[in-house]
């Protein structure tokens, strides 16, 4: 069967456009060969094209899609019987009572067969329109994101072969999140009537008003669930990243805006940048939080200045820990400073991002502050700016300054929820 299967592909592959075309569109109805298999190939050749030949495959997908769509309609049940077993078919129910007709976008996308999804929206009647904004999008994702991932890795081929499945499962996730938001906030709110960035923020709070009536998370750990589990999946993308391509692919995004603000300085702005970088030095960072540990002592919060102190300190080490384990060279004949050790992730842009989290934490549910939003945006802005200091003087990448972000945010998220977890009430009284 193996040896069938590469020489049709071989064979299809000859036929180059036609051939990809009558590939994608037998494939979205009956036939068993993704075009994916004969896509990649041609878009590695020809790089150039990566994008123009996933608009092809997306288009005649999409019309093989409908064919399918025509056939299930056409035939009904007994059709979809004789070509899929009764499991998948209860299966492929299930999703189109969850999602509606926006379930063939899922299988699209994902790894899930599309052709089954396709043949059973005409059997269940499935709007039309719906079915073909669907399939658009979700095949027209998938497709152009291979392009993009082609177009721009070196490695493409052998990146997508071990992890674009599990990168599309992710995105879906995403998603499937928003999409839960809308469905319980359409039930609750006239969302014609809502505002752009209140409906946006009513998308995650209502995932978890939904929760809260089985009694299953409380808001801040789901809040920090999210955050953490979506910050550890961008996060291992990245380090899979380095680990196939080094930082060459990086290099090419890092030297442009390097250069770029590089442009920008000026005797005002280097010793602007002087200071600001100041803040996440070593000295500083630890009189900062040995002040907050001594106010959270004197507030009697023993537990919590413990915690809070601890954190900081594993945060540091942790810094030097990935520093050792990519051993990424700093930039060099560009510095306004002197500064010694490696370059990625950047121990100034990940440890004040920690920090300052922890403080924003303490000024919402301990310290108690008036004027809260005042306060966390200017911490959150002096977090960004002690970051962006770092490439301003020459010091890192981009890349160094966004992976310290990341990781920051990772950290935070799980130490809160293991916080959480050692007193659920928040009180830290002992």
């Amino acid at each position: 069967m193996e040896k069938f299967l590469e020489g049709f592909i071989n064979f299809i592959s000859k036929f180059g456009i036609v051939g990809l075309s009558v590939l994608s569109f037998t494939e979205s109805s009956f036939f068993p060969v993704p075009p994916d298999v004969v896509l990649i190939p041609m878009m590695l050749v020809n790089k150039s094209l990566a994008f123009f030949y996933a608009a092809i495959t997306t288009v005649f997908s999409v019309l093989g899609g409908l064919f399918g769509y025509l056939l299930g309609y056409k035939l009904g049940r007994p059709f979809l019987k004789r070509w899929f077993s009764q499991e998948k078919i209860i299966k492929v129910e299930e999703y189109f009572n969850k999602y509606s007709g926006w379930a063939v976008a899922i299988a699209g996308f994902t790894p899930i067969p599309y052709k089954i999804f396709t043949v059973s929206a005409g059997v269940f009647r499935i709007r039309k329109n719906v079915f073909v904004i669907a399939s658009i999008i979700g095949r027209g994702m998938r497709f152009f994101l291979e392009a993009t991932l082609i177009f721009f890795l070196k490695d493409a081929d052998k990146f997508i072969k071990n992890n674009f499945e599990y990168i599309t499962i992710g995105i879906t996730f995403i998603f499937l999140l928003a999409f839960y938001s809308i469905k319980i906030s359409k039930d609750r709110l006239n969302l014609n009537k809502i505002k752009l960035f209140s409906n946006i923020k009513n998308l995650v709070e209502n995932v978890y008003k939904e929760l809260q009536k089985y009694r299953i998370i409380e808001k801040i750990g789901y809040y920090m669930i999210v955050t953490f589990l979506l910050s550890l999946f961008i996060l291992m993308i990245i380090f899979d990243l380095i680990e196939e391509h080094s930082f060459y692919l990086f290099e090419r995004y890092d030297v442009y805006i390097f250069k770029f603000i590089l442009s920008l300085r000026n005797p005002f702005l280097d010793g602007l940048f002087k200071a600001i970088t100041s803040l996440g030095n070593f000295w500083t960072v630890l009189i900062l939080t040995l002040i907050i540990t001594i106010i959270l002592l004197g507030k009697n919060y023993k537990v919590l200045s413990l915690y809070f102190g601890a954190n900081i300190f594993i945060v540091w080490i942790f810094n030097e820990y990935l520093k050792s384990l990519f051993k990424r060279p700093r930039p060099y004949n560009f510095r306004l400073i002197d500064t010694a050790g490696y370059s990625f992730p950047s121990g100034h842009a990940m440890i004040f991002l920690t920090l300052s989290l922890f403080i924003i934490y303490l000024i919402k549910y301990v310290f108690k502050f008036k004027h809260q939003n005042l306060y966390k945006g200017l911490i959150l802005l002096l977090a960004v700016l002690v970051g962006f200091s770092r490439i301003y003087l020459g010091v890192h990448y981009l890349s160094d300054v966004l992976a310290g972000w990341i990781v920051a945010v990772v950290y935070y998220s799980a130490s809160i929820i293991l916080l959480r977890g050692i007193s659920r009430r928040g009180d830290f009284n002992e």
